[in-house]
């Protein structure tokens, strides 16, 4: 079938399907524009390690999702993009109110730090930050908590699952079929 006007055989070509140079330059600038907005939405793009200010970090970033406090008056705050960032950010803040650090948690490198058998409920949440989900496995006598992350470029549910006794029990990796992402930093 080689005529324009030959009856439709069910499969499209690649030459079926071009475009015109102003619709594929839509597409193209749309693209960017998705792409920029997400750079512009990266946590804390003005803050300073070692000079920002607890004041600073509320005023940029708001309330944290959850807050470790030191016996030394040190904390971390965690600031959690979950479930649709996959990403949890954790402030080390001095003391004296300063930010010190901050870090994107939900890597596989920190996950990699949570053995199980040993690890407990509050070091996950120390290492990882605060679960999107908490579920109960009343049948069981377990906690499942639930991380959105990025494990090589795959995106990921993440349950880290702890007894009772608050001992790390097992960790169930599955791939989120629904979400496709480009790259994590």
């Amino acid at each position: 079938m080689t005529s324009r006007t030959a009856a439709f055989d069910g499969q499209l070509k690649a030459r079926d399907c071009v475009l015109p140079a102003n619709l594929r330059r839509a597409i193209v600038v749309a693209a960017l524009m998705v792409g920029l907005s997400a750079c512009a939405t990266f946590i804390g793009h003005g803050l300073v390690p070692g000079k920002s200010t607890a004041q600073d970090v509320l005023a940029d970033l708001g309330q944290p999702t959850y807050k470790i406090e030191q016996p030394d008056r040190s904390a971390t705050w965690f600031y959690s993009r979950q479930p649709a960032g996959r990403q949890t950010f954790a402030l080390k803040m001095s003391a004296d109110g300063v930010m010190q650090s901050m870090e994107q948690v939900l890597t596989y490198a920190n996950l990699a730090k949570v053995v199980v058998g040993q690890t407990t409920r509050e070091q996950v949440r120390a290492i990882l930050g605060p679960p999107d989900q908490v579920d109960r496995m009343e049948r069981q006598q377990q906690d499942a908590w639930l991380y959105w992350m990025v494990l090589d470029r795959v995106p990921m549910h993440v349950w880290v699952i702890s007894s009772d006794d608050g001992i790390v029990r097992d960790i169930v990796k599955s791939e989120d079929l629904d979400k496709t992402v480009v790259r994590q930093q």
